[in-house]
């Protein structure tokens, strides 16, 4: 089964006291409380109104410079709060990369903070917004935006998987599915993208949405790896059409596409929650089961 992956660096409460003190001498007298990790970064809270947000691989270090250059650039123009950098502290005390100070928002990530009727329009608006901006200087990303084709190894290899633990969301009517995205028109239209967008990049706060975060897959590329979020995010149909509704979608094609992203990220979820996290297994078999419907 795939698993979480390692951590290529050693990260400690002791740690983020030193950078802290050393880089941001004005918080240094305040608590530093370890929240939880992400498959790129761990989350420190500092004080009550900050988060440290530092890498735990390479990877996500190469998402902080991503993060630091375009957020401050977006978020005056996007509708949802982002997590805009307010501090970037450099490497220190035997840790090599640069880190972040963030906003801490407020609320719980949406798979555990039903969203309220109308937050599909809200998010679809969100991302109408977002899909408009100058896409100049973005950075390219393997593994976001492009031909769902070229994610058919990967995929076939999860599946597989499932398929063999006996999942019954794994089935028949959800491969197809899968396959008539991947033959779908493909998009000529490079857009800025999220590029991650599932129920824990999205914070909820009284069942509304109250910010969008972890943009380090920040990308040019099909709006449908974004627009994939529909089945990932909203508990029912009628919220799924309303989000494509609010959306426009330019064709059915895109349509397509997208609900074969969000095959790819539920299978991911479910593929790794199946020995390592419960949380991610539920959202995965969620997304599959709202798939078959489609």
């Amino acid at each position: 089964m795939s698993e979480f992956p390692e951590q290529e660096v050693e990260i400690s409460h002791e740690l983020i006291q030193a950078l802290v003190e050393d880089q941001l001498p004005k918080f240094a007298g305040e608590s530093v409380v370890r929240q939880n990790s992400g498959w790129d970064n761990q989350l420190y809270r500092l004080g009550l109104q900050y988060l440290v947000r530092i890498p735990r691989r390479k990877l996500g270090a190469d998402h902080v410079e991503h993060e630091s250059t375009f957020l401050p650039r977006l978020a005056p123009k996007l509708p949802l709060p982002i997590p805009v950098p307010i501090f970037v502290g450099q490497p220190g005390h035997g840790y090599p990369w640069r880190w972040t100070v963030i906003e801490r928002f407020r609320g719980e990530t949406v798979d555990e903070s039903p969203l309220q009727p109308g937050e599909a329009v809200k998010l679809a608006s969100f991302l109408k917004v977002l899909h408009q901006q100058d896409p100049t200087g973005a950075p390219d990303n393997p593994f976001r935006g492009g031909y769902l084709h070229d994610r058919t190894p990967w995929f076939e290899e999860r599946w597989g998987r499932l398929v063999q633990a006996r999942e019954e969301v794994a089935t028949d009517d959800i491969l197809q599915k899968w396959r008539d995205g991947v033959g779908a028109i493909p998009s000529q239209e490079e857009r800025l993208i999220h590029g991650d967008l599932h129920p824990y990049n999205l914070l909820a706060k009284d069942g509304r949405i109250s910010a969008v975060l972890d943009w380090g897959d920040l990308t040019t590329g099909d709006v449908a790896t974004d627009l994939c979020c529909a089945w990932l995010v909203f508990e029912h149909q009628s919220e799924i059409e309303a989000f494509f509704q609010a959306y426009s979608l330019p064709d059915e094609a895109t349509y397509l596409r997208a609900r074969s992203w969000a095959i790819h990220f539920a299978t991911i979820f479910l593929d790794t929650g199946i020995t390592t996290d419960p949380r991610s297994k539920n959202v995965g078999q969620a997304a599959l089961s709202r798939i078959a419907e489609s």
